[in-house]
């Protein structure tokens, strides 16, 4: 069903063969100067936070409790990490909590140097959570995807590899032309990108748009699987968990989001994820009066390709 990724050298080329590479995936160079700049802000941060530090460490015990993300709290490690985007420029205020969720809360906030955001001042600020993430759950997107070999068994570099594998999926998409929040930085369980809404009111998603005409919902689903034929036929990738909740509506545009389950269009159950994510869709409308296709006729839409339906079912 799909062909096996080998490692490519990098090229200057458009194609993302330098992106599928082990070394490129995990490249240290995502903040610039990264190991010099920790250094001299860890120093700054101690002094400027040194007496809260210690009311701080008070309230914890264990290592492990001052180390999570529990309950939408920003711990020790994740606070330094935002200071450290604020004293980098790219964070100047942080603000609430734009969503929470299982496994990531996101938060609203502004940048401080536009230049270094592509001149967009609102961000949405994801972070991860290090205790609560369903490993049960992203095995299939890890397993077969040569991106996570260095990721190793245990949990906080298995969710910093997460973070940064959305990142990457993210970079990919927006940079093929499909429309998904820009990002900007990652760091650790932390992931800065563009914020899809206004003044801290976060766009909708798909499934709560209840106010639009019959040819208005038509046009949008259209729209949705011309975005998933661009992101599988320029950004080489699937969305694998796409669905009315991952898809926001925001001034007459659709942005996927969520997309750290990602894999590429090489992943070995690649054509299942299509397969569901194509059926996902093809559900939230089918309480709309409007003209659908059958998964196969938009699966073959998007890959060029006519699905095996019954052995991909046995895949997923």
């Amino acid at each position: 069903m799909s062909k096996k990724v080998s490692k490519r050298k990098s090229t200057n080329d458009d194609d993302f063969d330098d992106d599928q590479s082990i070394e490129d995936f995990f490249d240290d160079q995502l903040l610039d100067d990264e190991v010099d700049f920790n250094a001299s802000l860890d120093k700054k941060y101690d002094k400027d936070n040194e007496s809260q530090d210690r009311r701080y460490r008070k309230k914890f015990k264990h290592k492990t409790e001052d180390r999570s993300t529990v309950e939408g709290v920003l711990d020790y490690e994740t606070s330094r990490k935002i200071y450290k985007f604020q004293m980098k420029g790219i964070i100047d205020a942080f603000n609430g909590v734009v969503s929470t969720g299982k496994e990531s809360n996101v938060y609203y906030a502004t940048a401080k140097k536009t230049a270094e955001t592509n001149g967009i001042s609102e961000l949405a600020v994801k972070i991860f959570r290090t205790r609560t993430l369903d490993f049960k759950k992203i095995k299939n997107y890890i397993e077969g995807d040569i991106r996570f070999s260095k990721s190793g068994k245990k949990s906080h570099p298995i969710i910093q590899t997460w973070a940064l594998k959305e990142y990457k999926n993210l970079l990919r998409a927006f940079e093929s032309g499909v429309s998904v929040p820009q990002p900007f930085a990652v760091k650790k369980n932390i992931l800065i990108m563009q914020f899809i809404g206004e003044s801290r009111k976060a766009a909708p998603q798909l499934r709560h748009v209840k106010s639009l005409s019959q040819d208005e919902m038509q046009e949008i689903y259209l729209r949705i699987f011309d975005q998933m034929k661009l992101l599988w036929t320029k950004a080489n990738l699937v969305h694998a968990d796409l669905s009315a909740y991952n898809i926001l509506y925001w001034q007459d545009k659709i942005y996927f989001i969520d997309m750290g389950q990602s894999v590429l269009t090489e992943h070995n159950f690649a054509d299942a994820f299509l397969l569901r994510d194509i059926e996902n869709i093809l559900y939230f409308f089918s309480e709309f009066d409007i003209e659908v296709q059958e998964p196969e006729q938009i699966f073959e839409h998007i890959t060029g390709r006519i699905p095996d339906t019954e052995f991909l079912k046995l895949k997923k």
